[in-house]
């Protein structure tokens, strides 16, 4: 029995919204060949230029494709994010549970000082 499903969410075939952070240049023209993800170059304090991706994927094997594609071309990854995932996190916590958790941080703060 597979227990990825039993689980509520993201599957294998469940199309996402990613965010993809690579060390080096990447020319926007590559965009076709990264299942159309918007491509754009990003200000950071390192030297060497990194470059993010952002799109919609339609599954996770669109986003293997993606991830060879970058390893094939030597760029190292920094980071990948699935954006669907943190919105649903955020849509989890209430209004009651951010006010107690900014009080529980506020308090902390105090003690400290």
């Amino acid at each position: 029995m597979n227990q990825s499903s039993e689980w509520n969410g993201l599957k294998l075939e469940t199309p996402a919204t990613y965010r993809i952070r690579v060390q080096g240049l990447l020319d926007a023209t590559w965009s076709d060949r990264l299942a159309g993800m918007a491509i754009s170059r990003i200000k950071t304090e390192q030297k060497a230029p990194v470059m993010m991706l952002a799109g919609h994927l339609i599954d996770q094997a669109a986003l293997a494709g993606v991830l060879n594609a970058l390893y094939n071309l030597h760029l190292p990854l920094l980071s990948m994010e699935n954006l669907d995932e943190k919105q649903r996190t955020l849509k989890r916590i209430s209004p009651a549970g951010i006010e107690c958790a900014l009080t529980t941080l506020i308090v902390q703060s105090m003690w400290r000082t």
